[in-house]
């Protein structure tokens, strides 16, 4: 962590991997600066939980669940 550095300043704890980022609160007096928390999506159902708890103006274009690969190959089908 820079203290100089205005944007993009995180705090990062190594243990649980939680981040909180530095921001500026400029509609308050003094434009004091906080820690904000910052809630990561680490998988496609932390993504759909975070959804489900937030409304939108527009409605949000999920991707597509991952695909698992078979661990087999298929046969080809022989054609007469």
């Amino acid at each position: 962590m820079n203290p100089s550095v205005r944007a993009d300043t995180f705090l990062v704890d190594t243990a649980t991997g939680k981040v909180w980022q530095l921001v500026k609160f400029s509609d308050l007096e003094g434009e004091p600066t906080a820690w904000r928390y910052m809630e990561r999506l680490d998988d496609f159902a932390q993504l759909l939980g975070f959804q489900s708890r937030r409304s939108s103006k527009k409605e949000l274009s999920l991707p597509d669940p991952p695909v698992t690969v078979p661990t087999k190959p298929r046969v080809p089908l022989k054609l007469n």
